[in-house]
C-alpha cells in the first residue's frame, strides 16, 4: 500500500514538473 502510494505522489509530481517546464518554455 506505501509502495503504491509513493508511486501515485511520483506521477502527481512529475506531471507538476512537466507542467511548470511548459510554462517555462512556452514564452
Amino acid at each position: 500500500m506505501q509502495n503504491f502510494h509513493g508511486l501515485w505522489l511520483w506521477e502527481i509530481i512529475g506531471e507538476a514538473k512537466i507542467l511548470t517546464n511548459k510554462k517555462i518554455c512556452c514564452c
